[in-house]
């Protein structure tokens, strides 16, 4: 009898999210910073995800964002990568906005909190957050890239295809799998996300 060794194709789909989780949580902070060996796009493209406070309140936006109705999420996505993308564009003039990194940190509070309690904001409110938050993320990201890029307007665009990447599959994630197990997971690692967010905000404040 012929039998069929080759992997199943339905298999390797769902193997397919974990190996891009896998790529995306290897250790980038040298690659990150290697602007002349790598290219100033894949710094950009690597550099959020380098720095566990930018890529958590990336994550919790997304988080956050897959708990709302499709009418509340894609904006605020949208608001995030925007806001995101202008703020790395200021970050990049050093305009010595020292809140930064703090604001960043609180955002996982804020947004960790949010999604553990599943709470339901109205729709500007959350793309005002997403704003807020996103100008926050991409103005760290700028400002500490600054002295490393040749060409920063590549830097700006791999920084907008990274958050708009962990932001579609964040969303995406949460608004696919509805089962009860799976929300609630949600919620607890929102909760984890605060959690981490308030030990490092006490870490920067002491």
């Amino acid at each position: 009898m012929k039998t069929n060794d080759s992997p199943c194709p339905a298999g390797r789909n769902r193997l397919r999210p974990l190996w891009i989780l896998a790529l995306l949580a290897w250790p980038t902070e040298a690659l990150a910073h290697g602007s002349i060996a790598i290219g100033d796009f894949y710094s950009g493209l690597l550099h959020p995800v380098s720095h566990t406070e930018q890529a958590l309140a990336i994550v919790a936006l997304g988080l956050l964002a897959g708990q709302m109705s499709a009418k509340v999420s894609w904006p605020t996505a949208r608001a995030f990568v925007l806001s995101a993308l202008a703020g790395s564009v200021l970050g990049l003039l050093n305009l010595g906005l020292a809140w930064s990194p703090p604001i960043v940190t609180l955002s996982l509070v804020v947004l960790g909190t949010l999604v553990a309690l599943r709470v339901e904001l109205p729709g500007k409110l959350t793309v005002g957050l997403a704003l807020f938050f996103g100008l926050s993320v991409g103005y760290a990201n700028g400002s500490q890239m600054l002295a490393n890029l040749k060409m920063p307007v590549f830097y700006v665009g791999g920084l907008t295809v990274c958050v708009g990447l962990l932001l579609l599959y964040s969303v995406q994630v949460v608004r696919r799998f509805r089962a009860f197990w799976f929300q609630t997971a949600v919620r607890v690692i929102g909760s984890w996300i605060a959690a981490a967010g308030g030990l490092m905000l006490a870490f920067q404040l002491k």
